[in-house]
C-alpha cells in the first residue's frame, strides 16, 4: 500500500510530502502548489526497500524537516541516516 503524508511548514507557506513508495521528498508553495524542491531521501542507503514513514516541517527554523524512515526488509537493522 502507498500512504502520502503532507503537512504545512514554515508558518503555512510551504508544504512537504513524502509517500511510502518514494525515495523524494517534496516541498510546495502552499499559495500556488508550485514544486519548490525535490530531496532524494536515501543516498548510501543501505538497501533500496528504505521509505518514508512519517515526516515534520519544524516549527522553529523555515526549510528545515525531518523524516523518519522505516526498511520494508526486516533484515537490515536499524541506521541513522
Amino acid at each position: 500500500e502507498n500512504f502520502t503524508r503532507a503537512y504545512y511548514m514554515n508558518g503555512g507557506s510551504a508544504i512537504i510530502s513524502g509517500a511510502s513508495e518514494q525515495r523524494v521528498v517534496r516541498v510546495h508553495c502552499a499559495h500556488t502548489g508550485r514544486c519548490l524542491d525535490t530531496v532524494e531521501m536515501f543516498e548510501g542507503a543501505r538497501h533500496e526497500s528504505l521509505y518514508v514513514q512519517s515526516l515534520r516541517g519544524c516549527p522553529h527554523a523555515e526549510n528545515r524537516f525531518s523524516v523518519l524512515v522505516h526498511y520494508r526488509n526486516n533484515v537490515y537493522a536499524h541506521e541513522l541516516i
